[in-house]
């Protein structure tokens, strides 16, 4: 009777060891592909910028089956592959070494703010709570937005991105996107008498964007152009950051994972202040349900982050991005 019951136990374990792995190796590759190929292929961009939370359940579901099952060991290797996931697909961060904190330091805010739909006061609300020194708005494309504009506050406006300032804006400049609609607004600021770049950008989606919006061809043909517009505006932005001669910070709305061949370009010249001094994953979009991390601010190496966060403010289809800076000694 024993033998009997033993047998089919042995036979789920040893099912539950094989999905485990089948499962380990799957999210291996596609970790691998998101990371390495990326925008490089109109399918692991798709991938690349699907909501991650699809791609971790059936390592959940796994280990819960395996804990009800009594498999303790293959249980172990879920809760493994869980966390391995949680980091690389889901971007949940727990900083290793906060900088310490030196020399003058400000708090910066980026915002896309939808255009301001829900009303302009809802967003200087926010700003009134958070207290940041520099904002970085996009989709302020919005006509009543500019109507309620608090005082005491220097700024300066293109299109649809405009920044502000409570230090004085020394110079600005505009930088249209070749091929995009999208423009890239540079400042150079004074904060206590060291100056900083700072450029606000708004990236192209990759679902929509108004320069797309009556494309009629394949879904791949598709991503492949929208790759093609975010990759110019990722080219711009580099250029434009290496003619400053002071340290750049660059804010915005990337609509780009922190993985992916985009992402790791940005990383290889620009901290990623989340990644510095940010903790959990970080999402800022959607709002009511963040599942996405595309809101940045991108640091010169000279700069250091205190601290990160998105808090739950709920006046755009985005929550804001908040970041203490160091301009160092």
């Amino acid at each position: 009777m024993t033998l009997t019951k033993a047998q089919p136990q042995t036979r789920r374990h040893k099912v539950l060891s094989v999905l485990t792995v089948l499962n380990i190796i799957l999210l291996c590759v596609l970790i691998l592909a998101e990371t390495f190929i990326g925008e490089r292929r109109w399918y692991t961009a798709l991938l690349t910028y699907f909501p991650q939370q699809l791609f971790v359940l059936p390592t959940l579901l796994l280990l819960l089956w395996t804990i009800f099952g009594k498999a303790w060991r293959t249980a172990g290797w879920n809760v493994l592959t869980l966390c391995v996931a949680a980091v690389t697909l889901l971007g949940v961060n727990i900083p290793l070494a906060l900088p310490r904190a030196e020399g003058v330091h400000f708090r910066m805010m980026t915002y896309n703010i939808d255009r301001a739909i829900m009303g302009p006061q809802k967003i200087w609300d926010v700003v009134d709570r958070r207290q940041p020194d520099i904002v970085c708005l996009q989709e302020v494309d919005n006509p009543a937005f500019w109507q309620k504009l608090p005082p005491n506050w220097n700024h300066v406006a293109d299109a649809e991105v405009a920044l502000f300032s409570r230090f004085p804006i020394v110079s600005y400049a505009r930088h249209p996107v070749r091929n995009s609609h999208r423009v890239l607004l540079s400042a150079v600021i004074d904060i206590h008498g060291k100056r900083v770049t700072i450029i606000d950008a708004h990236l192209s989606t990759a679902v929509r964007g108004e320069s797309l919006s009556h494309h009629t061809g394949t879904l791949a043909a598709y991503l492949r152009q929208t790759t093609s517009i975010r990759e110019q505006q990722i080219d711009a932005l580099l250029r434009l950051a290496a003619t400053s001669p002071y340290p750049v910070i660059i804010a915005g709305d990337f609509n780009t994972p922190p993985r992916g061949v985009l992402y790791r370009r940005m990383g290889r010249h620009f901290q990623d202040a989340f990644r510095v001094a940010g903790w959990g994953p970080g999402y800022s979009y959607p709002t009511r349900f963040p599942l996405m991390r595309i809101d940045y601010l991108f640091l010169d190496p000279r700069l250091h982050a205190r601290s990160c966060w998105t808090p739950a403010e709920k006046a755009s289809d985005h929550r804001p991005f908040f970041a203490e800076i160091d301009l160092g000694k």
